[in-house]
């Protein structure tokens, strides 16, 4: 988890890159393997599917702390077979408070 502590009333927010994720939102996959990459959670008590270019406001713990948890779930990205090899990908998250 990461921590942030906001002064005021004004939430903080974290956005992913759109430029690191393919058409379904799916990250993309710079490994060996075909038709497969990451789809990524923030889970901050439910799963919620983190959509490129989109901010998404973190939940106060009542104390002015936020926390965030992010998960990855691997993701077939086509119609087509996956295919044997590495899945690597990154991701930039961007957090504001604005």
């Amino acid at each position: 988890d990461l921590e942030i502590q906001c002064d005021g009333n004004t939430a903080p927010s974290i956005e992913v890159l759109a430029s690191e994720f393919d058409a379904n939102n799916f990250t993309l996959n710079k490994g060996t393997a075909e038709n497969i990459g990451f789809a990524i959670f923030l889970d901050d008590g439910t799963l919620t599917r983190m959509r490129p270019g989109l901010k998404t406001p973190l939940k106060d713990n009542g104390a002015g702390q936020y926390f965030l948890n992010l998960n990855a779930q691997y993701a077939r990205t086509s119609g087509n077979p996956v295919t044997k090899g590495s899945v690597e990908s990154t991701v930039t998250i961007k957090i504001s408070a604005d």
